[in-house]
């Protein structure tokens, strides 16, 4: 699958919209560990003349235009603030505190995007008195020497521009990570470097150096032991300040944060992986899910079953509510368009090596949809990135067998009562 960033970085923009692009493409890889996705990152804002499959836009200077122009399946655009009237397909990604969430549009502290690292448990210890000093990664070098001249102690710097013993220039993220873990208090701007401080649970001092950071510090400031500085005027005083309060404070616990990032994305990206009739059941109406069950619940159906009991309500909900990333299972619906009624449910349930587990329930009102379901299951299962499919059936579900037959599958291991098959994509 390609994803294809549009952001703009540097000595004048800092790198702040590229490394929540790259952390954003991480939590993606993660949610689906088995697809191949080739991103390609653009600096330009120059709209290919083809369609594409996944963008992400992260921009304060790419005009309507080039939205209004893209042709895409998914249009993801980050925005700490609404900048434009984005195009009616695209989904608003605010990765800030404090920001809502409505219609299209996500945001506040559940979706700040970090670096997956930052969600792991401390492993390198405190060191008292040390101070980072991380304003991003724009060009600060007048404002760290003015900071500098008003603070003492063990001090370290994270910038790729300022030259100074104590600076550090090009960290991969988790040295970032151990580098904050081990400092006592972060001197930070208000934009990822904050988040990431608040994740580690430190002592902060946070500068608002860019006006697009100051609606993520306004929702902060009510921390305890988080600073705010929003004007310049008087720094040397405010700082001294805020680092005699914050001495004799205790280290606040790590705030979570992107909590719903993972299971946003997961939903996000479902379409492209599905049949134009078919919707992921965690994207079901409750209506949907009862009709789900009782298409689970016919007699044809139980009995061809491994498990030959009725469902519960309660049990099949809770199922449904409880699915993991792992889990594929999709309603197909009559028709595409009016999305009416069920006519079937087929599942992937990934394993390990690339494999998939795949099961089909059919709505036994339906006659010759066997085929065309399966087909859709082994295209997601292609786009998955699947190698290997394998289910079980009973012996005594011979029209079955022979449709599994038909499509590929072979016996690999069998008893007395139920068969495994296997293709091999």
């Amino acid at each position: 699958m390609r994803v294809d960033i549009f952001c703009e970085s540097g000595e004048k923009y800092g790198l702040g919209h590229l490394r929540r692009c790259e952390n954003l493409l991480l939590h993606l890889q993660e949610v689906f560990p088995t697809i191949k996705f080739q991103s390609s990152f653009h600096s330009s804002f120059c709209y290919p003349d083809y369609e594409l499959e996944v963008v992400i836009v992260d921009s304060y200077i790419a005009p309507l235009s080039f939205y209004e122009n893209l042709r895409c399946q998914v249009l993801i655009c980050l925005d700490d603030y609404f900048r434009l009237p984005y195009p009616h397909n695209a989904l608003i990604l605010r990765p800030t505190l404090g920001a809502k969430t409505f219609s299209k549009s996500y945001g506040g502290e559940d979706y700040v995007i970090l670096n997956p690292v930052f969600t792991q448990k401390k492993i390198t210890p405190t060191q008292k008195n040390k101070i980072l000093i991380n304003l991003g990664g724009s060009n600060q070098n007048n404002l760290i020497k003015q900071i500098l001249k008003s603070i003492h102690g063990d001090i370290h710097i994270l910038n790729p521009y300022f030259k100074h013993p104590k600076a550090h220039h090009s960290l991969n993220p988790q040295e970032i990570c151990s580098l904050i873990d081990s400092s006592e208090i972060v001197i930070c701007a208000g934009g990822g470097g904050l988040n990431e401080a608040l994740s580690r649970g430190k002592k902060i001092i946070a500068l608002c150096i860019a006006n697009n950071q100051r609606s993520q510090l306004q929702n902060a400031h009510f921390l305890p032991s988080l600073f705010t500085i929003f004007s310049r005027t008087n720094l040397s005083s405010k700082l001294s300040c805020a680092l005699n309060a914050l001495v004799s404070m205790p280290s606040p616990p790590p705030k979570p944060l992107g909590l719903r990032l993972r299971p946003w994305l997961y939903k996000t990206i479902l379409p492209i992986l599905s049949a134009k009739n078919a919707k992921h059941f965690c994207l079901l109406s409750h209506k949907q899910k009862l009709e789900v069950l009782s298409i689970r619940n016919q007699e044809e159906v139980r009995a061809n079953s491994l498990n030959s009991a009725p469902i519960g309500i309660k049990e099949h909900l809770r199922f449904i509510a409880n699915l993991s990333f792992s889990q594929f299972f999709w309603a197909f619906f009559e028709d595409e368009r009016k999305k009416g009624e069920i006519i079937a449910v087929g599942s992937l349930s990934l394993k390990e090596g690339n494999k998939a587990t795949l099961g089909i329930y059919k709505n036994l009102r339906y006659k010759h949809i066997g085929e065309k379901i399966l087909h859709s299951l082994i295209d997601s299962a292609r786009k998955l990135n699947i190698n290997t499919i394998e289910l079980e059936v009973l012996q005594t579900n011979t029209r079955a067998i022979c449709l599994y037959e038909k499509f590929g599958f072979a016996k690999i291991q069998e008893n007395q009562k139920f068969l495994t098959m296997e293709k091999n994509l």
